[in-house]
């Protein structure tokens, strides 16, 4: 997804400014600037990252979460918006379940921390670390079980 204008300009300011503060060339080389985004295209992932852990803390599904990342109107070989979404915050899958990918977060209901492991199941078996009970996790089966086809 192509960056705004603006956002493309406060992106190229903030190399320059990267490049000036540890001493590169300025204007930096291409070299440079590609080292520099990639640090920037990794802080910028972890505070979306940080952000989308509060947004499911909030209770907004992958769905949401997919429109706020952009995923969602991309082109349309992309089947699964909402699991595009999770794929790209939860990364590579780590142990102890190496071959389920988890993103975490923590469930104002009922004070756990969840391994969500994204949209595909039913939130009863996909959001692990729910106290029996939990309020959250019961409306998220309800809305679940109502917008999945029988």
């Amino acid at each position: 997804m192509p960056a705004d204008p603006e956002t493309s300009l406060a992106l190229a300011a903030a190399v320059q400014r990267l490049a000036k503060w540890t001493g590169a060339a300025v204007p930096p080389s291409p070299a440079t600037v590609v080292s520099i985004a990639r640090r920037l295209e990794i802080a910028a992932h972890a505070e979306a990252e940080r952000a989308v852990r509060r947004v499911r803390e909030e209770g907004q599904d992958w769905a949401a979460v997919a429109s706020l990342l952009g995923v969602d109107a991309l082109p349309c070989h992309v089947n699964d918006p909402a699991r595009l979404a999770f794929d790209y915050c939860a990364g590579l899958a780590r142990p102890p379940d190496f071959d389920r990918p988890r993103f975490l977060w923590d469930c104002p209901a009922c004070g756990q921390t969840i391994a969500d492991h994204g949209p595909a199941d039913s939130p009863a078996r996909s959001q692990r670390g729910h106290t029996g009970g939990c309020e959250r996790l019961l409306a998220d089966v309800a809305e679940w079980e109502r917008r999945t086809p029988r």
